[in-house]
């Protein structure tokens, strides 16, 4: 008995031993720092307002964070509900600098929020937020790679005084207070590529055409209002502006408030590869009817008109046939959104003109075409199901289709005509087998799903909020690996 006593007593004392062991272990020890710090990566953080948790975890988790630069390399400055005194937009600043010390040798993206929306808001507080930002740009900008001073009202003051912003390379600013800007320039950012301007009425041209460098190639002009937009003047003046001869993309999205035909210069763009605009009927016919762009690679045209017993009537479809016609552009990628929709007033591109454009346009590779529900889903897939004796986008491998319900077998048809299996074989001659399909807010009819299941190793499909609707749904089929 005294020796099964003394080899139980042994054993007790070894499983205690094992569960202290245990108990202190910390495996996460094992784990190596670099490891760590690609899993932060994937939970990095980019608000002043909410330091990250895994900081707060442990000291050596704190010290890998603190020492890994990727993840201090995006800032998004918000006003803080304790900012109520200088001292504590002093402390405030310290964090700020603190951050942007993290990222070490790294540029650092900024994002500056406006404090209109902060509940009971006065103009002291205001003030502090407003001169901490602008103290911030200014102290840290031979860091800065990325400045979005959209939301910023007073974002623009301090390019007048030649700041330094030699790592400068995307800009987005607010010129619409008042529509009154300073002398701006930015003579001391080299390496500015990308330029956006952000406002709600439109600014005169006077005003920023010292301001776009030569060095931007990629320009946009963005709005927040749907009712207000750019006037002819600023268009004119924009168009005889030297330096958009060097522009590789374009983007005007404030053209809803042009409701009458105005006359403007013929233009050329020579090295033009992508041009987005939305706005009236009115306005993309203009716009559009005056541009040459022989070098375009992707179009991306809405139609967004909220007066419509203006409507001109089916005038788009044919000023872009015509633009084909003088530009002879190869495009690869064309999207339509509300251009084609059918409802009691006249359509904005009518259904010939739409497949005699796309006719013109066989380079085209991926087409986008968003509707609110009022396109005829039989005229659009009899356009663009595959006919040899008609060859429309023979080289279509992407094609996207947002609104538009399948009550009849159209959608089958479709992907029957531009799908066939692997084997070469069966390959059509003089055509591209259509790789990838997308679906956002489409009411599918049971075979066109199983189609789908059948044609395609991957269909996903994702419920989101789409309209106020819940019911709503992305699905997207592809080929893995061959989608581009």
């Amino acid at each position: 008995m005294r020796r099964l006593s003394r080899t139980f007593a042994k054993i007790w004392r070894r499983l205690t031993r094992i569960r202290r062991t245990r108990s202190t272990t910390d495996y996460t020890s094992l784990i190596p720092p670099e490891l760590l710090a690609d899993i932060f990566l994937y939970l990095s953080p980019n608000s002043i307002l909410y330091p990250p948790k895994f900081t707060q975890v442990c000291s050596r988790w704190r010290s890998i964070a603190h020492s890994s630069p990727a993840l201090w390399n995006v800032l998004k400055i918000s006003f803080p509900s304790a900012l109520k005194t200088k001292i504590g937009a002093a402390s405030f600043k310290l964090i700020i600098a603190e951050w942007v010390s993290r990222s070490s040798s790294l540029n650092v993206d900024l994002i500056v929020h406006e404090a209109w929306a902060i509940k009971g808001r006065s103009k002291f507080r205001r003030a502090l937020y407003d001169g901490l930002c602008k103290s911030v740009i200014m102290d840290f900008s031979t860091k800065w790679r990325l400045l979005n001073l959209a939301h910023f009202w007073e974002g623009h003051d301090f390019f007048s005084h030649d700041l330094p912003l030699p790592n400068l390379e995307e800009l987005t600013i607010n010129v619409h207070r008042y529509n009154i800007c300073p002398d701006l320039s930015l003579t001391q950012a080299p390496h500015l590529r990308k330029l956006n301007f952000y406002s709600e009425h439109s600014p005169t041209f006077s005003c920023l055409q010292k301001f776009i460098p030569t060095t931007a190639v990629e320009l946009g002009l963005r709005g927040t209002s749907c009712y207000y937009g750019v006037t002819d003047d600023f268009i004119r003046g924009f168009f005889h502006c030297s330096q958009l001869q060097y522009l590789s993309r374009l983007e005007i999205d404030q053209g809803s408030s042009w409701f009458d035909t105005h006359v403007l210069p013929s233009t050329c763009f020579p090295t033009l590869l992508s041009l987005t605009v939305r706005g009236s009927c009115y306005f993309l016919g203009d716009l559009l009817g005056v541009l040459t762009l022989p070098l375009l690679r992707q179009l991306f045209v809405t139609i967004s008109c909220h007066r419509r017993e203006r409507y001109p009537g089916p005038i788009v479809g044919f000023i872009l046939i015509e633009l084909q016609k003088r530009s002879h552009f190869p495009l690869s990628l064309l999207s339509l959104n509300s251009v084609l929709e059918q409802d009691d007033w006249p359509p904005a591109m009518t259904w010939s003109d739409f497949s005699s454009f796309l006719s013109t346009c066989s380079s085209i590779q991926e087409l986008r075409v968003g509707s609110t529900g009022k396109e005829n889903a039989g005229c659009l897939m009899d356009i663009l199901r595959y006919d040899s004796s008609e060859t429309i986008l023979p080289r279509l491998k992407v094609f996207s289709l947002r609104g538009v319900s399948d009550f009849e077998n159209h959608f089958v048809e479709f992907i029957r005509s531009r799908w066939w299996p692997e084997n070469p074989q069966e390959t059509l001659v003089g055509a591209e087998r259509l790789e990838k399909l997308t679906f956002i807010g489409c009411k599918l009819r049971r075979e066109t799903r199983e189609l789908l299941m059948e044609c395609y190793r991957s269909v996903v499909e994702q419920y989101y909020m789409y309209e106020s609707r819940q019911d709503a749904f992305i699905l997207t089929a592809e080929i893995p690996g061959k989608s581009r």
